[in-house]
C-alpha cells in the first residue's frame, strides 16, 4: 500500500523523554497524545509516533482522537526498538482541515514506554501542545507548550488505472485459428 504524508512533526536534537506508567506526586500518569491542526482535509489511514520502551519487544496501542480525547480510531503494534511505530487503522477515518484533533500511545500492559519529546521553544510545534492522562483523577493535563512529541499522519494512496474510452474501448483481439491454401480464418 502506498501513503502521503499529511500532518507531522519532528524534531532532530534538543529533546528529552517521557516515561508512561509515572507517578508524581501521587498521580499516576498513563497515555500521552499530541494535538495537532489539521492542514487539510483527508481520510487518515495510517499514523505514527516515535517510541521506545525499557524493553522490547512491546506491544504499544496507539489512538486518535477528537479534540475532546473521545477515540475516533485505535490500533495495538509492536515495537522492536526506539524508531517510529505505524499503525493502519482498520478504517480511514474522515480528517476535516482547520479542525484539532490528537495522536496519543496508552502505556504498556507491563513495563515503560519512553517517548521523546521536545523541549525548547526553537522549533516547538505551533499548532498543537502534547497531553498526559491522568489515570488518578481521570483528567487529561497539558504539559508546558514546548513539550511536543513527534508524529505523522497519512492517507492511503489508491492507483486507479483510467477507464478505457474512445477508441481504446472498441479494441477487438483476433485468434488465428486457421490458415491454409492461402486464406486465413481468425476468431474474434
Amino acid at each position: 500500500m502506498s501513503y502521503i504524508l499529511q500532518d507531522s512533526y519532528n524534531f532532530i536534537g534538543g529533546g528529552i523523554t517521557r516515561t508512561i506508567p509515572t507517578t508524581v506526586i501521587g498521580k499516576t500518569y498513563t497515555k500521552s497524545a499530541q494535538k495537532f491542526l489539521a492542514t487539510s482535509s483527508y481520510s487518515l489511514k495510517r499514523a505514527g509516533l516515535r517510541i521506545g520502551a525499557d524493553s522490547y519487544p512491546k506491544t504499544v496501542t496507539i489512538n486518535l482522537y477528537d479534540s475532546s480525547f473521545s477515540v475516533l480510531a485505535t490500533k495495538s503494534v509492536v515495537i522492536s526498538e526506539q524508531d517510529w511505530a505505524y499503525v493502519d487503522f482498520d478504517s480511514a477515518v474522515a480528517i476535516s482541515s482547520g479542525t484539532t484533533y490528537a495522536l496519543g500511545v496508552d502505556a504498556p500492559l507491563s513495563g515503560n514506554l519512553i517517548l521523546p519529546i521536545y523541549n525548547s521553544t526553537d522549533g516547538d510545534y505551533d499548532n498543537g501542545n502534547s497531553w498526559i492522562w491522568n489515570s488518578t483523577d481521570s483528567i487529561w493535563v497539558e504539559t508546558p507548550a514546548v513539550q511536543d512529541m513527534p508524529f505523522r499522519t497519512y492517507s492511503q494512496y489508491v492507483f486507479s488505472p483510467p477507464t478505457p474510452s474512445g477508441l481504446n474501448a472498441m479494441k477487438t483481439i483476433k485468434r488465428l485459428v486457421c490458415a491454409a491454401a492461402n486464406k486465413v480464418w481468425y476468431e474474434s
